[in-house]
């Protein structure tokens, strides 16, 4: 026979509740059973420490509804954990919490910063090198099996999936997002969760809720299962699907529409992406051209909207021709983690990567300036040629012949005087060639552009290498 307080909805095991300025709530619905001939009961709840026992909110009673239910709404539960949340029932024959009859539990319960895991496979993972990304308590998961449990690799496992949309056609491996929230909780010192609702090769017409939408809607639908809709951050990974079917017209745009459409729903949380990488093999003129437009639209983009906050990936390393190492995955999580902390914890890492300002010639010294350097440019002891830059003009690619770098300028010296329009392009193709200068700040490497117009120096801004 049934007897005591019963949990239906609103909270689960592992799972993490979203913080507002340092505090969540949970609401808690159930079903009650009483002793026979007993006409009264009172339901309690309280939220415990899992690791000592103790109160951290006191017993509180429930509301009693209608058919034997009830719902409580407990408050002002500090960012942290692990919780533990119990309930009991107090009748005549139990008057007191320490002999009244039994209630449901619910453990490890945390409160800190959620974050939605969108894109494609190097947002799911795919990374298969070992490498050492175990599980830690405080990191959460809400995946396919559309319950919280305890995250760990491959985060998007389709074991027992509730959502078919992204079901992986191979099996996932691993992904940077573990590790950029283990280290998100470990700078901060609060919990993560992370909400995966990626899939691999998806293109961004899926995520578009104004073409096909059906990964956007989706990924709508299980934020408010895990979360009731409210999120910390967006993790985003996409864009080499239209970069390999050469399909890059408009596709700012679309990345752009998707981006507001998210915000409209969710209001403006911040998004962190990452601008794809690289493609291994045979290349193309025009596959080189597709990887450069899709990179160029993303800068852009980050560039337009407030609340896009773009890292690098061109130097990661890869564990097949188009997927991210498990080493560097690490890499890439803690760039997106440092970034998350200042954004939303006012963190003070130095999280940006130089971007190009200006790009001026003077005879044939090109000078190009960035911003976000955060100590100075470094070239690496590259050669003149092996950087990642390359110049051209109207008669076509125009070599270097010397290469230098100054507090936030780098300097090129091209082997001849261009003809017609000058332009400049960093991390230039499918796979991008060299030894990239790198920021001795963090060691990031410049976000890469496309043909970026060189202007002529002023008058009296001469200048030699």
């Amino acid at each position: 026979m049934k007897l005591g307080g019963y949990i239906e909805s609103g909270l689960q095991d592992w799972q993490v509740i979203q913080q507002k300025n340092g505090v969540g709530a949970a609401e808690l619905y159930g079903k009650y059973y009483k002793e026979q001939n007993r006409e009264e009961c009172e339901i309690w709840s309280r939220l415990a420490s899992e690791i000592t026992g103790e109160s951290i909110i006191p017993w509180k009673k429930a509301r009693i509804l209608d058919d034997e239910k009830w719902m409580i709404i407990l408050e002002g539960i500090p960012a942290g954990g692990p919780y533990r949340v119990e309930t009991c029932m107090k009748n005549g024959t139990a008057s007191s919490f320490q002999e009244a009859l039994r209630g449901d539990m619910i453990h490890q319960v945390y409160v800190g910063d959620l974050f939605v895991i969108a894109g494609q496979s190097n947002a799911a993972g795919y990374g298969k090198d070992p490498v050492e990304d175990g599980p830690e308590l405080g990191v959460s998961l809400f995946g396919q099996r559309g319950i919280w449990e305890l995250a760990s690799h491959p985060l998007n496992d389709s074991t027992d999936s509730i959502y078919e949309q992204i079901t992986e056609r191979m099996n996932p491996g691993r992904s940077p997002y573990l590790h950029f929230a283990k280290y998100y909780k470990r700078i901060s010192g609060i919990p993560v969760g992370l909400i995966q609702t990626a899939l691999g090769a998806s293109p961004v017409g899926r995520w578009n809720p104004e073409e096909n939408g059906d990964l956007y809607q989706n990924m709508r639908e299980m934020i408010k299962k895990a979360s009731d809709g409210r999120i910390a951050g967006m993790l985003w990974y996409q864009g080499c699907a239209e970069a390999v079917a050469l399909e890059t017209e408009h596709y700012g745009k679309r990345f752009s529409h998707m981006i507001k459409s998210f915000w409209e729903e969710f209001g403006r949380i911040p998004v962190f992406a990452c601008q794809i990488g690289r493609l291994t093999g045979n290349t193309s003129e025009a596959s080189d051209r597709a990887w450069n437009q899709i990179r160029e639209a993303q800068r852009r983009v980050a560039a337009e909207l407030d609340g896009i906050y773009l890292i690098p990936t061109l130097d990661a390393e890869l564990s097949d021709q188009i997927h991210i190492s498990s080493l560097s995955g690490l890499k890439i999580g803690e760039r997106l983690a440092r970034a998350a902390l200042c954004i939303l914890q006012s963190r003070t890492f130095h999280w940006q990567a130089p971007e190009i300002a200006e790009a001026c010639l003077c005879g044939q010294n090109l000078k190009l300036t960035f911003d976000h350097v955060g100590e100075e440019l470094f070239s690496m002891g590259a050669d003149a040629n092996d950087n990642g830059f390359r110049a051209e003009d109207d008669r076509g690619r125009i070599l270097f012949e010397e290469y230098s770098c100054s507090g936030n300028t780098i300097f090129l010296r091209l082997e001849r005087k261009p003809e017609g329009k000058c332009l400049i392009s960093f991390g230039y193709g499918q796979d991008p060639k060299g030894v990239f200068p790198v920021d001795t700040g963090n060691h990031y490497p410049p976000t890469a552009f496309w043909r970026m117009p060189v202007e002529e120096c002023m008058e009296g801004n001469a200048y030699e290498i």
